[in-house]
């Protein structure tokens, strides 16, 4: 398990990579077109954006592995281990709830964007809110594998 864990957030980590670099690429095209060349490809901004998106939420799933999400652990020293523990169990119990909520609901709201398209890319949206649910499985992931490592 750890092996596959390990390379299932390596392909994620590349994912998000080759995403920043496609963002940074295409803002660079479209500054270039708009201010150089006069003409703004209208695909340039969307695209962008829905790369943005992509690459906010999948990295969020590897933030749930780093543990660099917010947390308040100012209160951690004062805590009895045995305490310490069972907030950590609360946190991925909290977590795992709400990333549930994010596959029903994000597979719901993809299932009702199939109809409306992205006007510069000329995709359905279903493209852009995919991630949600997608997003929320991938976080499920990263959780069971946290809670089996709580000791």
């Amino acid at each position: 398990m750890g092996k596959a864990f390990a390379n299932f957030n390596k392909i994620l980590q590349i994912i998000c990579n080759v995403l920043l670099i496609l963002m940074t690429v295409i803002v660079t095209y479209v500054v270039f077109m708009r201010y150089v060349m006069n003409a703004t490809p209208v695909w340039g901004e969307e695209m962008v954006r829905m790369f943005l998106v992509w690459m906010t939420f999948l990295g969020a799933s590897l933030g749930l592995r780093d543990e660099t999400h917010i947390r308040l652990n100012a209160i951690d020293g004062i805590l009895s281990p045995t305490m310490r523990k069972v907030m950590d169990w609360f946190a991925v119990i909290v977590l795992f709830l709400f990333s549930l909520f994010m596959v029903i609901e994000g597979t719901k709201m993809t299932i009702l964007s199939m109809g409306s398209r992205m006007p510069g890319l000329g995709i359905e949206t279903a493209w852009l809110v995919a991630v949600f649910p997608l997003s929320g499985l991938l976080n499920m992931i990263q959780l069971i594998h946290k809670g089996g490592q709580i000791k």
